[in-house]
């Protein structure tokens, strides 16, 4: 007999952790700096979605993309708030936890200062509108709406542009 599950039924059922491995996710061993984070917050979105990953399965395999540093204060929460409380966190609550350790306040002010200070080198619009993008993510309340992202993106552009 062949059984045909339809894309709703496997996500409902989730996925295994050698199909989340398959669709390569990113590491994080804690020195990296906040676009580090970001990027392994952003890659670990795409690959838990892709490999259909349920909710409930989110944390659990997340965290075991968590080295070094990063796994060492992972198991430092997972003893404070016992494995099982620790595996029920939402992938939003994880990231927030992650963010805030890695993260600090301190750095978040470097971050904004640094896309306050943005401007364009020469020619290298690319470069430019690369790190401008990524700043942006880190703080995008300073660049909701729209039009003040545009307003900020335009003001770092070289004078000729």
């Amino acid at each position: 007999m062949y059984v045909d599950f339809t894309k709703t039924e496997n996500r409902q059922r989730g996925c295994t952790y050698k199909a989340l491995l398959g669709c390569g996710p990113r590491s994080f061993n804690g020195t990296e700096v906040a676009v580090g984070i970001m990027r392994w917050v952003e890659k670990n979105e795409n690959v838990l979605d892709i490999s259909g990953c349920a909710n409930d399965q989110k944390v659990k395999y997340a965290t075991c993309t968590l080295a070094d540093e990063a796994l060492t204060w992972w198991s430092s929460q997972v003893e404070a708030m016992g494995r099982e409380s620790a595996n029920q966190l939402t992938w939003e609550q994880l990231k927030r936890l992650v963010l805030d350790e890695y993260c600090p306040r301190k750095e978040l002010q470097k971050i904004v200062a640094e896309l306050w200070d943005l401007t364009m080198v020469g020619s290298e619009v690319i470069a430019y509108t690369t790190r401008f993008n990524e700043l942006a993510r880190l703080v995008p309340h300073l660049v909701n709406p729209e039009y003040k992202r545009i307003e900020k993106y335009v003001w770092g552009l070289a004078p000729q542009i």
